[in-house]
């Protein structure tokens, strides 16, 4: 009887187990896309201050602060006669599958000797506001020897997209909503230094964290609960 009752204690052990092994999840299936594809969909208008292809600013109670974290504006100056900046950019683009057939997207950019420049809220318009650090990309375009603010930055941005290597949205549709997609979050920080109107230098560092998965209450109100841009 003895005996028995150990067979079956240990039968029932292997059932148990066997059944964990069958109920687990499979691991979600993903795919690792080129950065390439996130890249050139980026800067699809030119209306902030045109020709420079437009890419997202960033707010703060006190500055507007702009960083060209994608390479547009470095592309489009030394193409057009602009000064060589010797932006640099890495990352990666990763979809995983989800459920209900759609994908969501990690996009992970770092960028090295980025364009920078950044304007007091006080000042007025950050498209033509006299900068406190840096110049922006169409002022280089008529005066290179304008003061020049290179910074290295890192943006990690999710998002749902509608099926496996659809196209990638344009950032700037978020903010227009000319390209509709569901954003679920989103940080940014830069650090670096560069020229300042009038003479000497200043260092810029940027902080922004954004959660849209949210009931946007509270610091988290407008979705960002971090807000954070310094020049000094």
């Amino acid at each position: 009887m003895k005996r028995t009752r150990t067979v079956l204690v240990l039968c029932f052990a292997v059932l148990a187990v066997a059944s964990l092994i069958a109920v687990s999840p499979c691991p979600a299936q993903t795919t690792e896309r080129p950065l390439s594809d996130w890249l050139n969909a980026q800067g699809t208008t030119s209306g902030f201050t045109p020709p420079i292809p437009d890419f997202l600013g960033w707010y703060d109670p006190t500055y507007f602060a702009a960083v060209d974290y994608a390479g547009l504006a470095a592309n489009y100056l030394a193409t057009h006669g602009g000064p060589s900046l010797g932006t640099s950019l890495t990352g990666s683009v990763v979809e995983t599958l989800l459920p209900d057939g759609t994908v969501e997207v990690t996009v992970s950019v770092n960028a090295r000797n980025a364009l920078a420049w950044a304007t007091l809220n006080a000042s007025g318009d950050p498209a033509t506001a006299p900068t406190v650090i840096g110049s922006r990309a169409v002022d280089l375009l008529t005066n290179p020897s304008a003061p020049i603010a290179l910074v290295n930055s890192s943006l990690k941005l999710t998002f749902t997209n509608p099926a496996p290597g659809a196209p990638l949205p344009d950032m700037m549709g978020w903010i227009t909503g000319t390209i509709p997609f569901t954003i679920k979050n989103l940080t940014y920080s830069s650090n670096g230094s560069g020229a300042v109107p009038g003479g000497g230098n200043a260092r810029l560092h940027i902080i922004q964290v954004g959660n849209f998965n949210t009931q946007f209450l509270g610091a988290n109100a407008d979705g960002f609960p971090v807000e954070k841009i310094d020049v000094r």
